[in-house]
């Protein structure tokens, strides 16, 4: 397999007017073009020996090219006569340079007849002072005359031993200009794209770019792609903005004036009358605005509206739009007919305005409320506190112990990593657990008692026990996920469970449950007092794989163990044949009862409906 690299790399040309004879010589203009390296499978690095160069054995089969305005296009492979390594330049004020160079040497002839001819200095920036603007050749020689030294780099920063990555300056890295008026072009991969000072012309072509034009009245394309075209800071020159296809961003972060810009993207436009001037903006669909009090207007778009520091006022239109909120003055406006609006919030307890449907809490931001819609909150991985408010919500809390709640409306509530405490309020919550240490509260308040009311349910990942606290008393329905062997067990009120594809324990406690095993060889327990309002109905019971336990606490005429074969009878009415008979199963009705006297005086107790088999005294256990 081949790797291919592209470099920005500046090359200083050098011919000798006679064959080997250095000091008859021409310096040609320093050329920028993109370096091409194609380096075979293994070769994508290599290592610094003690002089900075490289040993040129890593290099075998790889080959370089290049094409100079003045000279063509050049190709040729790396190895003894191209001398790969990292050199320092240390200018005569103490300040230095360091570049990955790569020398090559270039000849003509062949055999006996092979003389060098001059060579190429290939230098791709690494650290320390940048290179000057190479724009003749007294400006090489000025560049030169500068030096005090040329040699191998600092030990402390590059020792011998370390290891060069080509990948590192692929030309995804940095394309760089200078102070004059430069026209940069970049390629089909992620570009940076400095312009720097001058009125320069920066196109970005494919890939998701980043063009910043610095100082000067600039022209930026982006090209195609999801590209950053920034303005620069304190800039009074107007520049053009193009995005091109893709979703495009005016970035103007480094505007630090207090009396904020305005950029309106229906008009294709940005001032700020201190610096920018007036900008001319094209196939922009995202804005990040700059330090003041900004006024961003954005189309019918999906727009990205960043205010940056200060008050902030964003208005989008109807499409799926983002806002970035850094500031509780911080004012958004959308019509009540635009799209799915999301609030990132970099500050805690920002509170959701009209007609915006969901919000995401940035980095460590803590605390964030809804409006009366149907919204969607997202924390991150700090300790939040996440609130619906009206509106059937969705609220998740990503990591961290967070505290949900859900309000008024159906909510669906997951707290994510952590233990978490989850109220649903009023409406038909739903709750997604996955700690053990989870706590749901259905009910008013979470130190509350009395039931927020509706139909609820508990979608869990861990074993559940809706009996084991106050908050969870009042959930109806428990489902089990994934494939973990975990348990279930009901409440006082009629419960639907639900297993998962492994084993459960269920149990519906009291009140008439609908209990469904799924796959796995399942328990399924009953252990609360029998009677006509706490029959259970068992709708696939899988015999020779689930298992009924029953409690002798409640069925006190059993004995432990493996239920007994003459404890049992299945027979169309499920009527006790004798004295010994206890658990009885209709087969035609499905219904399976308890008998405390076989056929004795006692009446028999229908315990719960079972579907799926014919039952059989295997099927039973008493603990």
């Amino acid at each position: 397999m081949t790797l291919s690299y592209r470099f920005d790399s500046v090359i200083l040309t050098r011919r000798f007017l006679d064959p080997q004879d250095w000091v008859n010589s021409e310096v040609n203009t320093l050329q920028t073009p993109t370096l091409s390296l194609q380096t075979p499978d293994g070769h994508d690095a290599f290592t610094l020996q003690d002089n900075g160069h490289a040993d040129p054995n890593q290099f075998t089969d790889s080959m370089i090219s290049y094409t100079l305005d003045t000279l063509g296009a050049v190709t040729d492979t790396l190895g003894m006569w191209n001398i790969v390594g990292v050199r320092r330049v240390t200018y005569n004020d103490g300040s230095f340079t360091d570049l990955l160079t790569i020398n090559r040497h270039v000849f003509e002839g062949e055999g006996d007849n092979r003389v060098m001819v001059g060579f190429d200095e290939i230098f791709i920036y690494l650290d320390g002072v940048a290179l000057p603007d190479f724009s003749s050749v007294a400006d090489c020689v000025a560049w030169a005359n500068n030096f005090e030294s040329w040699g191998p780099p600092d030990p402390a920063t590059y020792p011998p031993g370390t290891l060069i990555d080509w990948g590192d300056f692929d030309i995804n890295n940095v394309i760089r200009g200078s102070s004059r008026a430069d026209t940069l072009v970049g390629s089909e991969y992620n570009d940076q794209i400095l312009g720097l000072a001058g009125n320069d012309s920066l196109s970005g072509l494919e890939g998701n770019d980043t063009l910043n034009g610095a100082a000067g009245r600039d022209t930026m394309n982006g090209g195609n792609g999801d590209d950053v075209l920034a303005a620069g800071a304190m800039d009074t020159a107007a520049d053009q903005l193009n995005g091109g296809a893709g979703s495009d961003t005016a970035d103007y972060s480094a505007v630090t004036a207090d009396s904020g810009i305005t950029v309106n993207l229906l008009t294709g436009s940005a001032r700020n009358p201190t610096y920018i001037g007036l900008d001319i903006l094209d196939s922009i669909e995202n804005v990040i605005g700059g330090a003041g009090a900004d006024t961003i207007i954005g189309t019918d778009d999906a727009n990205r509206i960043d205010g940056g520091g200060g008050a902030d006022v964003m208005r989008g239109g109807t499409g799926d739009d983002i806002y970035v909120v850094d500031n509780l003055d911080d004012l958004i406006t959308e019509g009540a007919t635009g799209g799915s609006e999301t609030v990132i919030s970099q500050i805690s307890g920002y509170v959701l305005g009209l007609n915006l449907e969901c919000l995401q809490l940035d980095g460590m931001v803590r605390a964030g409320t809804g409006n009366a819609l149907a919204n969607l909150i997202t924390g991150n991985a700090a300790v939040n506190v996440l609130s619906g408010d009206l509106g059937a919500d969705t609220l998740l809390g990503m990591a961290g112990a967070d505290t949900l709640q859900g309000g008024a409306g159906n909510d669906s509530l997951d707290g994510g990593l952590g233990a978490d405490r989850m109220l649903g309020g009023a409406g038909n919550d739903v709750y997604l657990v996955d700690d053990l240490g989870d706590r749901i509260y259905e009910t008013v308040t979470l130190t509350g008692t009395a039931d927020a009311g509706g139909r609820d349910t508990v979608v869990s990942s861990v074993s559940i026990n809706l009996n084991g606290y106050v908050g969870a008393r009042f959930v109806e329905v428990v489902t089990l996920t994934g494939y973990t062997e975990i348990n279930a067990t009901g409440n006082a009120l009629n419960n639907v469970i639900t297993g998962n594809d492994a084993t459960n324990i269920l149990a519906g406690g009291l009140g008439n449950d609908v209990i469904t095993t799924g796959w796995g060889n399942d328990v399924i327990v009953f252990n609360t007092a029998i009677g006509a309002g706490n029959v259970d109905q068992v709708t696939d019971f899988y015999t020779g794989y689930d298992t009924f336990r029953l409690d002798d606490a409640i069925f006190t005429a059993l004995t432990r163990g493996d239920l007994a074969a003459s404890a049992f009878v299945a027979n169309e009415g499920g009527r006790a044949m004798d004295a010994d008979d206890r658990i009885l199963f209709d087969t035609a009705t499905t219904r399976l009862y308890y008998d405390a006297d076989g056929n004795g005086a006692g009446a028999r107790v229908l315990i719960a409906y079972v579907a799926g088999s014919i039952l059989t005294a295997d099927d039973f256990t008493v603990i």
